[in-house]
């Protein structure tokens, strides 16, 4: 509604309005009261425009008005798609998912709160039907990501099977929209957890933007109802529409919010809604006395920038304001507000409308006098306007203004504008306030105070019943003759025939088309003064729709036309006529009418269908079948069908765009199924489980395809199992599809195969068969032979010394422990299952601990001599529990040939270079500390040992284990004095030797003349190398006094047991 108002001191002649713009095609203007009037000095006139979206997305057209002064106003919206845009994903939310799942329809996440947070933009997330219970904050609470202009992001229950989010724990808010923009929220029931008591019961907010302020916000068909604090509380908010929800029983409020920090409420749209009960509920008890808010709104804002519209909404029993709107142009309209507690309609914004709009029962029949109003204008505006226009008020209690305008500013001045309005205060004392600084317009009113001793005041003038007209042209005075005035109850506030009421309104411009339900004004010689627009004959509206099924149809099959007749009127209809003109081509079969009577008429290929009588509200139905000829006109792809309905003529239908109704429907051909994969094939299962394979039915014709019985059949078919059917006695539409799972669950190992069968009436293929195959698999069978054995395990052992490679086939069967990977426990276990020490070789059965003690495994040092044998043991530190093992070592090739390995266990081993790889099993534990025994010949001893390193060591699968390397002591052959290094030298050397047999050891130095310099005594000696240097002997290059020695030739000699050996050493300093 876009209000015009002449704000100069002359009257100013309007021009005429224009829609321009790429998206003008998408607005319209409804009812234009300003093209070519005349406006008075602070006169205001209306142009009510409408916003009808082809498409999604943000649109933008422009107002222009030709007038003097020309002047244009900019026209913004955003179209909302009717689902997902194209590459939109489908998620769904089940009481019995599970949030691990990917969120498909057959395997849907468990929590909604989940949900909700892996949407991306043009997503849509299905709540199936269920209850879900809300209690962690913030897991559980609904708090999507913002969409885009093209891609909305949507979340709504389940079609026909509406979910319940109840909220316990007092959690904050069921959905946190702050911040959020282009969502879409719908079909959902939101309430506290009737099954919780106590504070456990307590649950705050419905739907929440707080803090962060959201744009392009829909909430429709939303069921809120007896929550602690608000049904919806918003502070700040940029396109919102909250459309076809019921909004009950809401202690703070139905829909309201803080003060705003970011403009408040900004275009906002709440249409079709009630907004009802607030108050009546709070903490789990009906009527709470201890309900900290006094006066819970209907619907209650602060200040914002508006607009705000209110359309066709019921606002009753709450026990605050009906309506209470802080912000500017705000326009209610065909809306009833009834039976609240305080004010009826509250506005404290200009630019304000209330239009066609019926309020009543103050007090909500509580006799208590209370200092609230049905009407209250109260603005610190200057200037600021607002009209009422065909409302009804009627007050019974009494004892305060049946309306007030600022009655807190009277010198702050604004414009009222009443009109076609009945004001009626039945109570005592219940006049009509105007402040007096502001201007106030009242034409064509019915005013009616009989227990009041004046009508209204206005600044210093006070109007009664005997001076009322001279308020404005055409007020007049008198009881308005409501059908049923209510107080606390429901009324009926239509005139009786005898109202002053009936054709006592002006017409022209501002005033509205349609009264509150939708009758035309007017049905007499002027429009009535009210929300009600008296109708002497019956008003029926009939509505007729139409169905087809099948749509598309086949050739050669049936078609049924299902008519439905609905009277949408407020009066019953004496009889309705209906006429259905058949399409061409088709054959009449039979027509049934759930009322009234039907016939055929084969000259005009036509149905007449007469009903006697629709009271409002009532149906009735029509089923028509007709067959499709094979032999149809080819080139004909669509068949139009056409029915129109006509009352009675002792009725009036005032709206004749829903009396009549044609249907398409398209002809094709016949179905046509299409599987993929054409074959499921299993692959290798084990036995004792199972694998599930998807196959895919779709409808690849042009006609909807028909599923008989799905079965299996064939050798194995006891092998194979349908674990989902979607399928099997349904229907596919036409380029749909439909899923099968089947199980593969062998019994015996080998290849199996059976047969799907599925039964269809596709003509060409009647019966499609799918061949299933897969191949069983026993655990333990490493060669596949069918058979468990100690080969199998020896097979095992082969493989991790790389003696021999095992397919993945093998592999899988070889890893019996289940941890993925093949190790001598495997062979271990398999040894166990043979002997008979467990009865499974299932993973997991018998596992080993996950942490077992610690073990070290060590190799003990031992000697040998050049050419002997020597049998190396390698040492665990406890044995217990060890039934399985694998090694990795490096040994000296230079000095040791490797011989071979034994052992208690099962054994393989394999040498390759340096390394030694070693594998070992056993089915029981042994009590020796020896795993496994390692022979060596030593093959060279020229140095003073051979080391032997473990690198990598397993036991079993799961033991941690500690590595102590060993070596070989080589042991010389002849005793030897070797040259000492390095030689020459400066400050000390090394002298080294070896021992064939143990023998005290005396090393002696000479200078080149024989004397003695240094005598090195290093006592007894066992047989070995001493030819490092921590085993070598080392001189300093000093005397026996301690003085370091010239440079020269020196004579080293080695006295071991009665043999004596000399060499030469040199220094140089």
């Amino acid at each position: 509604v876009i209000t015009v108002t002449n704000e100069v001191n002359s009257p100013v002649t309007l021009g005429d309005n224009s829609l321009t713009s790429a998206d003008a095609d998408q607005v319209a203007v409804q009812q234009d009261n300003c093209s070519g009037a005349t406006l008075d000095p602070s006169e205001s006139r209306s142009v009510t425009v409408v916003f009808q979206p082809t498409s999604p997305g943000s649109k933008t057209a422009t107002l222009q008005h030709t007038g003097t002064p020309p002047f244009t106003v900019t026209l913004t919206g955003n179209g909302v798609g009717g689902g997902p845009p194209p590459g939109g994903n489908v998620y769904y939310v089940s009481p019995n998912g599970d949030d691990s799942n990917p969120g498909t329809l057959d395997r849907p996440w468990a929590t909604p709160g989940y949900g909700s947070r892996r949407l991306q933009p043009g997503d849509t997330l299905i709540i199936l039907g269920g209850r879900y219970v809300l209690s962690r904050y913030p897991d559980d609470i609904i708090a999507p990501p913002s969409g885009r202009p093209d891609a909305w992001v949507t979340i709504k229950g389940e079609e026909g099977n509406r979910p319940v989010l109840v909220g316990r724990d007092n959690l904050l808010t069921a959905i946190d929209l702050s911040g959020r923009s282009y969502v879409r929220i719908e079909n959902l029931e939101i309430t506290s957890d009737d099954q919780a008591s106590g504070q456990a019961r307590y649950f705050r907010d419905g739907i929440e933007i707080i803090g962060s302020p959201a744009s392009h916000i829909v909430l429709k068909d939303l069921y809120i109802h007896h929550l602690d604090e608000f049904g919806v509380n918003i502070q700040d908010i940029d396109d919102l529409q909250i459309l076809g929800c019921r909004i009950e029983y809401c202690g703070f409020g139905a829909v309201g919010g803080p003060v705003g920090e970011a403009g408040g409420w900004r275009s906002v749209l709440i249409r079709g809604c009630s907004l009802s009960y607030s108050g009546h509920y709070y903490q789990g008890v009906p009527d709470n006395p201890n309900n900290p808010y006094e006066r819970p709104d209907g619907f209650g804002i602060e200040p914002s920038d508006g607009p705000i519209e209110i359309a066709d909404c019921v606002v009753e029993h709450n026990k605050g304001d009906g309506l209470d709107s802080k912000a500017r142009n705000t326009y209610i309209h065909n809306c009833i507000v009834a039976n609240n507690s305080c004010d009826g309609v509250k506005l404290w914004g200009g630019g304000s409308r209330v239009e066609n709009t019926l309020i009543y029962g103050r007090g909500d029949g509580n006799p208590t006098v209370i200092p609230w109003s049905p009407i209250v204008i109260s603005s610190e505006t200057p200037d600021a306007t607002f009209e009422i226009v065909n409302v009804t008020v009627d007050d019974a209690l009494g004892e305060n203004y049946l309306m007030h305008v600022q009655y807190d500013y009277p010198d702050t001045p604004v414009r009222v504008i009443l009109r076609n309005s009945i004001l009626c205060g039945r109570g005592n004392n219940s006049p009509i306030f105007i402040g007096r600084a502001s201007s106030f317009t009242a034409e064509h009113n019915l005013f009616y105070l009989p227990n009041s001793a004046f009508v209204l005041t206005h600044g210093d003038t006070t109007y009664t019943s005997a001076n009322i007209s001279l308020l404005g042209s055409g007020n007049i005075y008198g009881d308005p003759l409501f059908v049923s005035p209510a107080w606390g109850t429901e009324g009926d506030y239509h005139l009786q025939p005898n109202s002053p009421a009936i054709d006592a309104g002006m017409s022209g411009l501002g005033i509205p088309a349609f009264d509150l339900e939708g009758i035309p004004r007017s049905l007499g010689n002027a429009p009535d003064i009210g929300a009600y627009e008296y109708r002497s004959t019956p008003i029926s509206d009939l509505e007729i729709t139409k169905e087809d099924s099948p749509d598309p149809v086949i050739r050669g099959g049936r078609l049924i036309y299902t008519l439905t007749v609905v009277n949408r009127g407020p009066d019953p209809v004496e009889y309705a006529d209906v006429r259905d003109d058949l399409p061409d081509g088709v054959v009449f079969a039979n027509a049934t009418a759930s009322s009234g009577t039907a016939g055929y008429d084969r000259q005009s290929h036509s149905i007449s269908w007469h009903i006697p009588r629709l009271e409002a509200g009532q149906q009735a139905a029509l089923t028509i079948t007709v067959e499709v000829p094979q032999n149809l006109d080819p080139n004909l792809d669509v068949l139009l069908n056409t029915a129109v309905v006509t009352p009675a003529t002792t009725s009036l239908d005032p709206n004749d765009q829903n009396n009549t109704i044609s249907e398409e429907t398209t002809i094709r051909s016949a179905p046509n199924i299409v599987v993929s994969p054409s074959t499921l094939d299993f692959g290798s299962v084990f036995i004792g489980e199972a694998k599930e394979l998807s196959l895919v039915v779709s409808n690849d014709g042009l006609n909807d395809l028909n599923i008989g019985r799905i079965s299996i059949t064939g050798t194995n078919a006891s092998e194979f199992r349908i674990a989902r059917d979607d399928c099997s006695d349904r229907t596919i539409p036409p380029g749909e599809s439909r899923q099968v799972r089947v199980e593969f669950h062998p019994e015996s190992p080998g290849a199996k195969e059976a047969v799907l069968r599925i039964p269809s009436d596709d003509p060409e293929t009647p019966l499609l068969e799918v061949e299933l195959r897969g191949k069983g698999l026993l655990f333990g069978d490493v060669s596949g032979d069918g058979n468990i054995t100690a080969y199998d395990a020896s097979k095992i052992l082969r493989y991790v010394v790389r003696r021999e490679n095992l397919t993945e086939e093998q592999l899988a069967a070889a890893d019996v422990s289940g941890n993925g990977e093949v190790s001598p426990y495997d062979a271990a276990r398999i040894l166990q299952f043979v002997v008979g020490l467990i009865e499974s070789l299932k993973p997991g059965e018998g596992a080993p601990s996950m942490n077992p003690a610690p073990r070290v495994v060590f190799i003990p040092s031992l000697k040998a001599r050049l050419g002997e044998r020597v049998l190396i043991p390698v040492l665990v530190d406890n044995p217990s529990g060890v039934i399985s093992g694998e090694m990795t070592g490096r040994f000296d090739r230079e000095a040791l040939r490797f011989i071979g390995a034994r052992s208690g266990f099962e054994l393989e081993s394999k040498v390759e270079g340096d390394t030694l790889k070693l594998a070992f099993a056993g089915y029981k534990p042994r009590r020796s500390r020896e795993l496994v025994h390692l022979e060596f010949e030593v093959v060279d001893d020229s140095t003073d040992h051979a080391v032997l390193k473990l690198e990598k060591v397993r036991l079993n699968e799961g033991m941690k284990v500690k590595l102590s390397d060993g070596m070989v002591e080589l042991i010389p052959i002849r005793t030897e004095l070797l040259q000492n290094y390095p030689n020459p030298f400066n400050a000390e050397t090394w002298i080294p030797f070896k021992l064939a047999e143990g023998a005290e050891v005396e090393i002696r130095i000479y200078d080149s003349m024989g004397r003695l310099v240094r005598e090195l005594e290093l006592g007894m000696r066992e047989a070995g190398s001493y030819t490092t240097r921590g085993r070598a002997a080392c001189w300093d290059g000093r005397n026996g006094l301690g003085e370091e020695v010239s440079s020269g030739v020196y004579i080293y000699q080695l006295r071991a047991g009665r043999r004596t050996f000399v060499r030469k050493m040199v220094i140089l300093k």
